[in-house]
């Protein structure tokens, strides 16, 4: 399955936030969490949970330039990596659920799944974001994020990732 590599791939690329973490279990200060920013040139952009408990990370990489979103969180749970539940509600509005790849500390969906459609249209249409994962009707995590400058982040890592393809 192309996009579990890809997805992995990504996944590692987070493990420098963490490693820059202030605070036990908190994302690192120079990760904002009220306005989504690019953070390398082009092809990334990052925030943090309001509770600086996880962060958005969305990118490619210059030899496979397909997208990535991953939400990594900073404390990690017990779980084999599989495909969970995950429900995204946007301004409070009814949630969608979709079926992402998750590992100990981070889930994610690539652009070659059918959801990621979908999450884009979330990501730049609405004002927040809370994600839900989880497993057999069991809440394994929750995360809100804010999608201020969303759209604009995203539209750079879009053409970043598509001028390397």
């Amino acid at each position: 399955m192309r996009s579990r590599g890809r997805f992995i791939v990504s996944a590692l690329v987070l493990l420098i936030g963490p490693a820059q973490a202030q605070e036990a279990g908190k994302v690192a200060g120079s990760y904002p969490s009220d306005q989504w920013v690019s953070i390398l040139d082009p092809g990334s952009a990052t925030v943090a949970s309001l509770t600086r408990d996880a962060t958005i990370f969305m990118s490619c990489t210059e030899d496979d330039p397909s997208i990535t979103l991953v939400v990594n969180m900073m404390r990690p749970l017990a779980l084999k990596d599989q495909f969970r539940t995950v429900t995204m509600t946007f301004d409070g509005a009814p949630p969608v659920s979709q079926s992402w790849f998750s590992t100990t500390d981070s889930f994610g969906v690539a652009d070659d799944d059918l959801a990621f459609i979908a999450t884009m249209e979330g990501l730049t249409h609405h004002r927040s974001v809370e994600f839900v994962l989880s497993e057999n009707g069991t809440e394994l995590a929750r995360q809100s994020f804010t999608l201020n400058g969303a759209p604009e982040a995203i539209a750079s890592v879009v053409r970043g990732c598509r001028k390397n393809g």
